[in-house]
């Protein structure tokens, strides 16, 4: 959520099971990044990991928002957005047999990067992408899907 690239995490456990976790935990990995597990511990007791939260659950819902708005307004008949109340991505179910397969790669070829979800359609993700860039982004992916229509 913060930096994959440094590989740790935490758990706020119940104390009924926390022995046996921290005995699982040195089971795994016994010698855990001491420095990185400190800061990580100041960096949440100072209160800057809920602030990061709480921003980036606003961030996330301008994306998700404005990609949902675009999908509603130029899918109805050729695919149908899943609810979801959870993750960084919109699935979308695909009708009249187009196969999420063929989307995803013809959209990578116009620039667009979506995931196959096979037969089932398509993962939309938008944690990663810029809210400036959503519109026109579903605007090339609809070309495509109307495309494979033809």
């Amino acid at each position: 959520m913060l930096f994959p690239g440094i590989r740790t995490g935490f758990i706020v456990a119940p104390e009924p099971i926390r022995r046996a976790l921290v005995a699982a935990r040195h089971l795994t990995d016994w010698h855990g990044p001491q420095l990185i597990q400190a800061t990580l511990a100041k960096f949440i007791q100072e209160g800057h990991l809920a602030r990061h939260i709480r921003k980036m659950r606003r961030i996330y819902a301008q994306r998700r928002q404005l990609l949902f708005q675009c999908l509603e307004s130029d899918v109805f008949g050729i695919a149908e957005p899943w609810p979801s109340a959870a993750g960084l991505h919109i699935a979308v179910r695909l009708n009249r047999g187009l196969s999420g397969d063929e989307i995803a790669n013809a959209a990578k070829a116009k620039g667009v990067g979506v995931d196959s979800l096979g037969p089932h359609g398509l993962a939309l993700g938008y944690g990663a992408i810029e809210i400036s860039q959503i519109e026109e982004g579903a605007r090339r992916l609809m070309r495509v899907i109307r495309a494979a229509v033809r």
